[in-house]
C-alpha cells in the first residue's frame, strides 16, 4: 500500500525519547545501506539512498547530542522518508535477515537489531570491491561507530552466543537481495564479533 499523501512533521518526534530516536534513525540508516547493496537497486533507488546516508550522517549524530534541534530532525525525517521509497523498490536484504531471529529470540528492538552488524558488512562490502563512494560508506561507518552499538546490543543480549541462529538468517526472500559476497560461516564470524574472511 503506497500512500497519496505524506505528512512529514519534526515537531510531532520531538517527544520522542532517545533510544527511540536512535533506533529509528538506525534503521533509516539500515533500509538505505541495504537498498544501496542490493541485487534489485536501479538508478532511482540508489539515487534515493545515497541521498538519505548524506542526510542521515550529517543528522543523527547531532540530533542525538541536540535532541530539541528541530532542523536535524527534519533532515532525519527527510532521510528516512527518502530510505523507505528506496527499500520499497529494492526490499530488504542480509542486516534484517539477520535481525528478525534476533529481535524474536532477545526483544532487541528492530532499528537496533538490523544495525549492529552493519559495521561489519560496510567493512566487507567495500572489501568486496564495489561500485559505491567509498566516502559515503566510510561516513556511514564513522556514524555507525559513534553510538557504541556493541554495548548497545550488550544490554538485550549479554553473553548470548547469537552466531547459533545464524542458519536462521539466511531465509532467501531477503538474505538473496543482498548484492555482496557473504557465506554463513561470515555470518557467524560476524556475529561473534570478528570480521568476515
Amino acid at each position: 500500500m503506497y500512500p497519496v499523501h505524506a505528512l512529514v512533521d519534526p515537531e510531532l518526534t520531538v517527544t520522542l525519547p532517545e533510544k527511540e530516536t536512535l533506533y529509528t534513525g538506525l534503521d533509516a540508516i539500515s533500509h538505505a545501506l541495504e537498498s544501496l547493496w542490493n541485487k534489485n537497486r536501479t538508478v532511482i533507488s540508489e539515487a534515493l539512498s545515497v541521498k538519505a546516508l548524506s542526510l542521515a550522517n550529517q543528522a543523527l549524530p547531532a540530533l542525538m547530542r541536540h535532541p530539541e534541534d528541530l532542523d536535524m530532525r527534519a533532515m532525519m525525517q527527510q532521510a528516512s522518508l527518502l530510505a523507505g521509497l528506496a527499500i520499497s523498490r529494492t526490499k530488504t536484504a542480509i542486516a534484517h535477515a539477520i535481525s528478525y531471529p534476533v529481535t524474536i529470540r532477545y526483544g532487541v528492538p528492530h532499528g537496533l537489531a538490523c544495525s549492529f552488524t552493519l559495521p561489519g558488512l560496510i567493512r566487507r562490502y567495500m572489501a568486496y570491491g564495489t561500485g559505491q563512494d567509498p566516502g559515503l560508506l566510510e561516513k556511514t561507518l564513522e556514524t555507525l561507530e559513534c553510538f557504541d552499538l556493541k554495548a548497545e546490543m550488550a544490554g538485550y543480549t549479554k553473553g548470548a552466543d547469537l552466531s547459533a541462529y545464524a542458519g536462521e538468517m539466511f531465509h532467501p526472500e531477503r538474505a538473496g537481495n543482498y548484492d555482496g559476497d557473504l557465506s554463513t560461516r561470515d555470518v557467524e564470524r560476524l556475529l561473534m564479533g570478528s570480521e568476515p574472511a
